[in-house]
């Protein structure tokens, strides 16, 4: 009787075990998993009488990302009334929490602000970390008239760069190109509205070159750094890359076919968007330019 206790025993505590070692990888598989992105700009359908997003938005299988980051200008008359903000959920199921949104100039007009930030559930500006990689969303519609929220907005960034410790990756997300001064980073040519001279606080003369850049140029010491910019598709179609001398990478992807469409422009290049993929075992962000018409068919 004893002799069949220990067996048992024994037995239980080899499927306790076994139990265990299933978890831990199951836990490792998810934890190393592949985790995909897809960042969306300058979204609207030009002057749409229905004011809802280029056609094409609405068919991305969204369900094969891990995230949806935003860039600004979704709606071309702004969300002003609960059929825009049903709308928008209905495309992009804002409960899931996994969609980050940089506001643009077409964002603010009216109620827009305030209708987006309770659809969304997140404020202005703020930060996410997960697994290794941070994703820092800005709001670059902030000048010196607005001297309260963009001080609150620097010290907020400040902090953040001097305080980052376990992230590997930092991805920042705003809608206008503000690193315009950098050696030749050519952003007149693709932004839609450059913002050479972007004031990052009141403080005279702080601009993003003296100010934040420099607080990146830190920062990469410790992780890589790769800013996304969404007000772009109007001007020059090519991918929007750029490495500053201090590896910093700037990216921007923006639509425009739906301006050209209306105005019957010709041989207009197709809309482009941006995909990005996280390896968390490895700490790697890869990313490719898709174009948009191939990702929906």
């Amino acid at each position: 009787m004893r002799l069949i206790y220990f067996k048992l025993v024994f037995y239980q505590f080899k499927i306790r075990i076994i139990i265990s070692l299933l978890l831990i990888l199951l836990f490792v598989s998810c934890k190393n998993e592949e985790k995909k992105y897809l960042f969306l700009g300058h979204i609207y359908e030009y002057e749409d009488a229905e004011n809802r997003m280029d056609r094409r938005v609405e068919q991305i299988p969204f369900n094969k990302y891990n995230g949806v980051w935003i860039g600004g200008d979704v709606l071309f008359y702004g969300i002003t009334s609960q059929k825009d903000i049903d709308y928008l959920d209905s495309v992009f199921s804002f409960s899931s929490g996994n969609v980050n949104w940089a506001l643009g100039n077409h964002d603010i007009v009216g109620d827009s602000k305030e209708n987006i930030l309770s659809l969304k559930g997140k404020p202005e500006y703020y930060a996410e970390y997960s697994d290794g990689m941070t994703l820092l969303t800005l709001n670059t519609n902030y000048n010196n008239l607005n001297c309260n929220q963009l001080n609150k907005q620097f010290s907020f960034f400040k902090h953040l760069c001097d305080t980052i410790e376990k992230t590997r990756v930092l991805i920042v997300l705003s809608h206008h190109f503000v690193w315009g001064n950098l050696e030749n980073s050519n952003t007149a040519e693709f932004a839609n509205g450059d913002m050479i001279g972007w004031r990052t606080s009141c403080d005279k003369g702080n601009i993003f070159d003296n100010t934040f850049y420099e607080l990146l140029k830190e920062l990469r010491k410790r992780c890589k750094v790769v800013w996304i910019a969404g007000d772009m598709g109007q001007k020059r179609k090519e991918d929007y890359k750029y490495e500053s001398k201090d590896s910093i990478i700037f990216l921007a992807s923006g639509l425009g076919n739906s301006k050209e469409l209306k105005y019957n422009y010709k041989n207009k290049p197709k809309d482009r968007v941006l995909e990005l993929i996280y390896f968390p075992d490895k700490n790697e962000l890869d990313f490719q330019f898709v174009t948009l018409d191939d990702l929906i068919n």
